[in-house]
């Protein structure tokens, strides 16, 4: 039986990332959200649907991943 039968819907968790000049967000739903903050700060046009192949969609995707890295070994040196 799936866990979510079991123990009711499991909430989605998400990771953001902040810049001067873009935001990139990822949710465990695999769904991703890109936006060009200097261009766009109301984040009315997602990049990573428009454009994600883009130089720009994969910087701030990269930073992200390296931020969560980071964050992640530093939770282990704290321990």
């Amino acid at each position: 039986m799936p866990i979510a039968e079991t123990r009711g819907l499991i909430p989605f968790k998400a990771r953001t990332l902040v810049t001067s000049d873009g935001r990139s967000t990822i949710y465990s739903s695999g769904e991703k959200e890109v936006y060009d903050l200097r261009n766009d700060p109301d984040e009315y046009n997602n990049l990573s649907t428009i454009d994600p192949d883009s130089k720009f969609v994969r910087s701030v995707n990269d930073r992200l991943m390296q931020a969560m890295l980071d964050y992640s070994d530093m939770a282990r040196k704290s321990r």
